[in-house]
């Protein structure tokens, strides 16, 4: 009795156990299903309090347990039906939305903006996971139901779309640079325009850089806000990678000229298309002549190319003609064409510079605004000799990624070695040291090709080799035909300039390519073209300024026999340029090293001369081989003098032989 009693209670204490554990799982059941606390009502709140209360009773009866396991059940039973229908809802919604998605998206072309703003709205296709009305750079948070920035993507698609780097040189940045699909260049750009991408990014997701001109088909307005636009700006920076202009934009191909759809190279003479990698600053708004351009310059270079490549551009080439004064003279046109297309290719391996003589009034400012317009807006700069010879403040470097330096009304009368100097270096085709207003010192080649239009040409302090084979001088004529020229023939010859750089590029190719020439006044053979007026006029040119020539000419006698103090000759040389109406004076090293020219040398040391009152100077140093005309004149009566009496005497003693 007392064991049936012990084995009573033992069965009931496992069967408690047991329902225990089976309300716990039920405990947890409900609980899975309601995991927010807030979405449980009062029911399941009461049968879960009752549930716990249960768990902690020290003697739960049987019943208890059962009843609330039931409770709980079916609590869970009928909640699981509520769910499975819910789901069994939402699939069907998902799947009709999803029906819906993809007809919007076969129809994208023809929804209105509204409509786009609503669908870019929705949670993504549950398929695709996408939602094609927003850009790949913006992200659903499922918690919060919204769409957000992720702003690391947002600044990858910016630097995709925006080809950008950050110019840095020596260190200094000094700006931005974008290039520019359509054009085939590069822009400067200051650091604003990162806020100017971003902003395009969230007002014209589809296409920023198409924008208005490209139906916008996705929306990302409502994404914009402080906070992402400063975290996408911050890694905007720093993904930008920073290029060095020094090789880069001071080494476009020297060889092709960028025009407004395509460019053309004169080595191959072929049109190429843009390349990011050539580094162009600035394009033209319009194009070579494109028939010509793609014929074979084997062709072009027989006679029957060089018919076709005179007939371009005849209006163009009528005006030239004309004002140059070239009806006679081939050589004057071809000379400048020469000029022009060396000009628009981006070296300087032929060095020259252009001097442009004419009266006011008769249109050579005409001319060099079609020369502007020929290089192309912002390819120009403008120092002026007036600004070197002056001591005007002006910056080198504004020379730098020019194709041209145009000066229109040059003033300068009078060029000193010091500017002279300049005009050599920097038209030699050698990589020199230019100052830069506030910024470092940059090393860069020029490529902007001098061209000078005045009234008389100045008066240089040297007219050596050098200068000689640089100076390409022509003279422009008035025309009377052409003295409505803006209204009656500017329009038709923009329209030619695709012809008419085309030609100039012709003879650009084979002034490069051709044997140097020989001309009488220079002593070292050239290539380019020089007509027999250029040479004139260079001639007289250097005749009647050069002070120095003069000077020899006039005032000096060269031969072996002769010596004079260098500092005297060198006195005397300035007195004869102030007396002639020089203002520059020449100095000791520039003297001595055309005297040299001459084969006239300064002594290695100090010796001794005779000057023009035949007293004798020493310790000083002299330039052996010349002196002055009077002092030679005194120098020959002495001679003579002393042939006389040594005649003389000879005839004395004679006599006395003779008895």
């Amino acid at each position: 009795m007392v064991n049936d009693s012990k084995s009573l209670i033992l069965n009931q204490e496992n069967t408690i156990e047991q329902l225990r554990e089976k309300l716990r799982d039920s405990i947890d059941r409900v609980t899975r299903l309601y995991p927010n606390p807030r979405n449980r009502n009062e029911a399941v709140k009461g049968c879960l309090k009752r549930a716990q209360n249960l768990l902690a009773r020290a003697r739960p009866k049987i019943d208890e347990f059962k009843n609330c396991i039931q409770e709980l059940n079916n609590i869970a039973d009928k909640e699981e039906k509520n769910q499975a229908e819910a789901k069994k809802q939402a699939l069907e919604l998902a799947e009709q939305e999803a029906k819906e998605y993809e007809k919007n998206v076969k129809n994208i072309n023809n929804l209105d903006a509204g409509s786009i703003e609503n669908l870019a709205k929705k949670a993504p296709d549950y398929k695709t996971k996408q939602n094609i009305f927003r850009p790949w750079w913006a992200e659903y948070n499922a918690s919060k139901d919204i769409w957000e920035v992720d702003s690391n993507k947002l600044a990858d698609e910016i630097i995709k779309s925006h080809p950008i780097k950050r110019l840095e040189e020596n260190g200094f940045v000094s700006g931005l640079v974008v290039y520019l699909e359509n054009l085939g260049n590069w822009t400067r750009k200051s650091k604003a325009i990162l806020n100017n991408f971003i902003e395009d990014a969230f007002q014209y997701p589809t296409d920023p850089i198409g924008k208005d001109s490209v139906q916008q088909t996705q929306y990302a307005k409502d994404l914009e806000n402080a906070k992402s636009v400063k975290n996408t700006l911050t890694l905007l920076d720093g993904k930008i990678y920073s290029i060095d202009p020094e090789n880069t934009f001071d080494t476009p191909p020297a060889h092709t000229v960028h025009f407004k759809t395509f460019d053309f190279n004169i080595d191959k003479w072929k049109i190429t298309d843009f390349l990011p990698e050539k580094y162009y600053l600035y394009s033209k708004d319009y194009n070579a002549n494109t028939d010509t351009a793609q014929l074979d310059w084997d062709i072009l270079h027989s006679p029957n190319g060089q018919g076709l490549i005179d007939s371009l551009a005849p209006i163009t080439t009528e005006w030239l003609v004309k004002s140059l004064g070239a009806e006679s003279e081939d050589k004057t046109l071809i000379a400048f064409m020469e000029c022009i297309g060396l000009s628009l290719l981006n070296s300087y391996e032929i060095p020259f510079f252009v001097f442009i003589k004419s009266e006011g009034g008769h249109g050579k400012s005409a001319l060099f605004k079609y020369l502007a317009s020929l290089f192309g807006t912002g390819s120009t700069s403008g120092i002026s000799l007036k600004q070197l010879t002056e001591g005007q403040a002006f910056d080198a470097s504004e020379l730098r990624f020019k194709e041209v330096n145009l000066v229109s009304d040059e003033r300068a009368t009078f060029v000193p070695d010091q500017v002279i100097g300049w005009l050599k270096s920097i038209s030699g085709g050698d990589k020199k040291d230019f100052s830069q207003k506030n910024k470092q010192t940059a090393s860069f080649t020029n490529h902007a090709n001098l061209w000078f239009n005045m009234n008389d040409f100045p008066r240089f302090k040297t007219y050596d080799d050098a200068i000689a084979r640089r100076a390409c001088l022509f003279r422009w004529n008035y025309v009377a035909k052409y003295a409505h020229f803006n209204q009656e023939y500017l329009p038709t010859i923009k329209k030619e300039r695709g012809e008419f750089a085309l030609k100039c590029l012709y003879y650009a190719k084979i002034a490069i390519e051709r044997k140097p020439i020989k001309y009488s006044y220079i002593s070292i053979p050239i290539q380019l073209t020089r007509s027999d007026s250029m040479i004139r006029d260079y001639k007289e040119w250097a005749d009647t300024n050069d002070y120095f020539n003069s000077f020899i000419e006039n005032e000096c006698v060269i031969g072996k026999e002769y010596k004079i103090g260098t500092k005297f000759l060198l006195d005397k040389l300035n007195e004869f340029t102030k007396n002639n109406g020089g203002t520059g004076e020449y100095k000791m090293a520039s003297f001595a090293s055309r005297l040299q020219g001459k084969d006239v040398h300064k002594s290695s040391n100090p010796t001794s001369w005779r000057d023009e009152h035949g007293h004798f100077k020493t310790g000083v140093f002299v330039f052996q081989g010349i002196t002055l005309k009077n002092i030679a004149k005194i120098e020959q009566e002495e001679q003579n003098f002393k042939l006389e009496q040594k005649k003389a005497g000879e005839q004395r003693w004679q006599a006395i032989i003779n008895g």
